[in-house]
């Protein structure tokens, strides 16, 4: 994933898919060739330059997931980030913070954390987990970032959720960010964006991507 800023966006789409496919070519881990690429815009810049939020993965990779589901008798409809679930799930349900918000998804391997300005990703960032420091080094490198090149002027909101490698990592990282934030964070509560069954109880952290999922599909085709 990547923010692809362009001082001038070309009105035709077929010139704008090119163009970010050139420009990937200089960073991309692998061809563009073999790649899976989507993008949507995000913020716009004050001198009028436009960013785009751009996912690319491996076909292969993306073939995969879809292979499961054919498997099954199924049709992959949607293949996403789960961070990007998490985040399309507050912005689907209507319920977005305001102000800049920061969003936190741990899981077993990995931690992913967002910078929002309104409805735009303004700042992404993954990292394996493994080291011990991984988690703190990477709040204090974003949290740096945002203030010195994003012009942030504070969070007003604060989520952390996911699974973690334990039960209690993500409490203990909703803590430590208080602590080092110096403001409220909130846990990610996918129950307060959908109506979920009770039998899920404390299984339902898992569900927040796939509610994020399906709240995006219900906006797009205009369910109500």
């Amino acid at each position: 994933m990547s923010l692809v800023r362009f001082d001038q966006v070309p009105t035709k789409s077929d010139d704008l898919d090119q163009l970010i496919r050139w420009h990937l070519k200089k960073s991309a881990p692998f061809p563009v060739e073999d790649a899976c690429i989507t993008h949507a815009p995000a913020a716009v810049s004050p001198d009028g330059g436009r960013e785009f939020l751009v996912a690319l993965a491996r076909r292969e990779t993306v073939r995969e997931y879809e292979g499961i589901c054919e498997e099954a008798g199924l049709q992959a409809g949607l293949v996403d980030l789960s961070t990007f679930s998490v985040i399309n799930g507050f912005l689907a349900s209507g319920r977005i913070p305001s102000g800049d918000w920061l969003v936190v998804h741990m899981k077993s391997d990995y931690t992913s954390i967002a910078i929002m300005r309104g409805n735009d990703v303004i700042f992404f960032r993954t990292r394996p987990e493994g080291e011990a420091d991984a988690f703190t080094d990477l709040v204090h490198q974003t949290t740096m970032y945002y203030q010195d090149r994003l012009s942030g002027q504070g969070f007003g909101s604060v989520l952390v959720g996911g699974t973690g490698r334990t039960g209690a990592d993500v409490e203990v990282a909703r803590l430590d960010l208080e602590t080092r934030l110096g403001t409220a964070v909130q846990p990610i509560d996918p129950t307060r964006l959908a109506l979920l069954p009770d039998r899920l109880g404390s299984t339902a952290a898992r569900a927040t991507p796939l509610v994020g999922m399906l709240l995006r599909t219900r906006q797009e085709v205009g369910v109500a």
